[in-house]
This record gives C-alpha cells, structure tokens and sequence, in this order.
C-alpha cells in the first residue's frame, strides 16, 4: 500500500533527524506505559476539570495512530522500550515500572 510505504518512509526520515539531532544518543531505557485509545478518552472524561486540550478533543481515530505508532516504535527497541499495562491501578503500574527501572539497574 503507497500509503502504508510513504508513512514508513516519513518515520523513518524524522527518527534519522532526530537522531542526528542528539548525535545518535537514544535513551536507554523507556516505559511505555500503554493505556487503549478507547480507555484513555474515558478516564479523560472522567477525570477530567476544565477545558480540553487539543489532543483531548481529537477524534478516537486519531488517538488509535499514536497508540500503533508507539508500539511499532517498541517493536524496533524490545530491549529498551518496555510496555507497562496502564490499565491496571496506580498502584500495579507503579510497582511494575519500579520492578522494570530497579531490573535494568541492576543489571548495569
């Protein structure tokens, strides 16, 4: 799909800038907390004091393509972006980010 390739393509020219940016520094490790698009726009909702930001008004599409984009991100550093369940409690996700950072350190 031409779509699809041009997409690839974009991405791949704004990871080669940015890396050239930071002079090829990559973070070495990243949790990626995942929350579903759909459940992230309903705890907005819920939790939510004031106006919306630009992003919290835009479209559940739109939130779906960020939430694919981060995991094909993920899937190119395995070892270095590690998904946390963000749907758990606050206190699981703690834990589970605490357990991962305390991990990594220790294995340095």
């Amino acid at each position: 799909d031409r779509l699809e390739n041009e997409k690839l393509a974009f991405h791949q020219k704004v990871y080669n800038m940015n890396l050239f940016a930071t002079k090829g520094m990559l973070p070495d490790l990243t949790l990626l907390i995942c929350v579903r698009p759909e459940i992230g726009l309903e705890r907005i909702k819920a939790n939510h004091r004031g106006s919306y930001d630009r992003l919290e008004n835009e479209k559940l599409a739109f939130h779906q393509k960020v939430y694919q984009a981060y995991l094909e991100v993920q899937k190119k550093f395995p070892d270095r972006i590690i998904i946390i369940d963000g749907e758990k409690t606050k206190e699981e996700v703690k834990k589970a980010s605490l357990e991962v950072v305390l991990k990594y350190l220790g294995d340095k």
